[in-house]
């Protein structure tokens, strides 16, 4: 009977192992490219995105053998050799590849998780009890997830620079890094040595496993196609700042289909001014060559990922762009060429920030559109338009 009872359980436990990382593949092939995950507009804090979600089918893949020299042109990733991925499936509409170092990356993950999972809920009950706005024992448990599961895997980032430039642990500051991939989530989780929530939409909160640790610790979800929620999510991450977590953000809000940096949006950088927080930005450098936009997991085992820390920026005496502006510049000067905007980009970008610190607040607009126009005043000159 014991050894009947210790093989269902074994049969569980698979059952259950194959089941999240399922659930897990699912979620990753449903966000595509088109998607544009956006959390905050560049004009303000909020954004409604145009979204066409697919549920992918598991029977509509395709089993094939496949080198770098193979790949279409569209999959490269710009000015950098591929990263060669063998046999490989093609999942979804959009036929994102999944090879066997990705499902080994994937089995790991959820497997470490799975394990892990008991001593995070043990430490869920613990910080609700006696820590419950920092909930550190929870975060922990995330950080030992995250580095255990890359670990077990091979791989951790080959170097750390500006680690001198992380603040206290008891200080609430706002990471910004640029974002490439689902490994963003996992390097800074196991290896930058600090506590931190995400802001993360609510999609990632309800994978099997990870997402339910991550609301255990309480980071911070999204709705992105909901005023409201973006709006409270806002609210939620300055109160959060202001008792003493810190706080990591994406904020191009997306990941580019090249793999250069993106433009920035205006919702982190109100966050850090409301909040009183400084910003600490991030360079993530390349990640991109083994976890293109393209894949569904790393397409081999990442040998020189590199994480720089840049100095705090103190956003007390800086207007909302002015902190946009240094954190771009921060950010852009750790990456590596094939990383950073082509010219042309760069000045798109720069004159796109310009004209939204140009343009008065969304409350101010408001406001002026609540007051009552004078006789041959404004009024009359949009009339006047309307008639031309």
């Amino acid at each position: 009977m014991p050894s009947r009872g210790f093989s269902m359980l074994k049969c569980v436990l698979v059952a259950s192992l194959f089941a999240a990382a399922c659930g897990f593949s699912l979620q990753q092939s449903r966000t595509g490219l088109k998607h544009q995950d956006v959390l905050f507009s560049s004009s303000g804090l909020t954004e409604s995105i145009q979204r066409r979600p697919y549920l992918p089918r598991l029977q509509n893949f395709e089993l094939a053998a496949s080198t770098a020299a193979a790949a279409p042109l569209e999959q490269s990733v710009e000015g950098q050799q591929l990263v060669p991925y063998g046999i490989h499936m093609k999942l979804g509409k959009k036929k994102r590849i999944l090879n066997i170092t990705g499902f080994f990356f994937l089995f790991n993950t959820m497997l470490t998780c799975a394990l892990l999972f008991p001593f995070t809920v043990l430490s869920y009950l613990w910080a609700m009890a006696f820590d419950r706005r920092r909930r550190r024992a929870v975060d922990n448990c995330v950080h030992w997830w995250a580095k255990l599961s890359m670990l077990s895997v091979f791989y951790r980032p080959k170097e750390i620079v500006g680690a001198e430039h992380l603040p206290d642990d008891a200080e609430g500051v706002l990471y910004l890094a640029n974002h490439t991939s689902f490994l963003d989530i996992l390097t800074l989780s196991g290896f930058l040595p600090r506590n931190f929530k995400y802001v993360s939409k609510v999609e990632i909160l309800k994978i099997p496993l990870i997402g339910w640790a991550m609301q255990m610790a309480a980071h911070i979800a999204v709705r992105r196609m909901d005023r409201r929620s973006q709006i409270e999510t806002v609210k939620s991450t300055i109160q959060s700042l202001k008792d003493g977590n810190s706080v990591t953000m994406f904020p191009e809000g997306t990941r580019t289909k090249t793999g250069r940096m993106g433009d920035f949006k205006k919702g982190p950088f109100t966050i850090a001014k409301k909040a009183g927080a400084r910003v600490v930005p991030i360079s993530l450098c390349n990640v991109t060559k083994w976890f293109p936009s393209w894949a569904v997991m790393p397409l081999g085992r990442p040998t020189d990922v590199r994480v720089v820390i840049h100095p705090p920026i103190d956003p007390k005496d800086l207007t909302e762009a002015e902190l946009m502006e240094r954190a771009f510049a921060a950010i852009e000067s750790g990456l590596p060429d094939f990383q950073r905007p082509l010219p042309a980009e760069r000045a798109k970008l720069a004159a796109k920030r310009a004209s939204s610190a140009a343009a008065p607040p969304s409350s101010q607009r408001r406001a002026a559109a609540a007051q009552p126009q004078e006789a041959g005043g404004e009024g009359q000159g949009r009339g006047e338009k309307m008639e031309n």
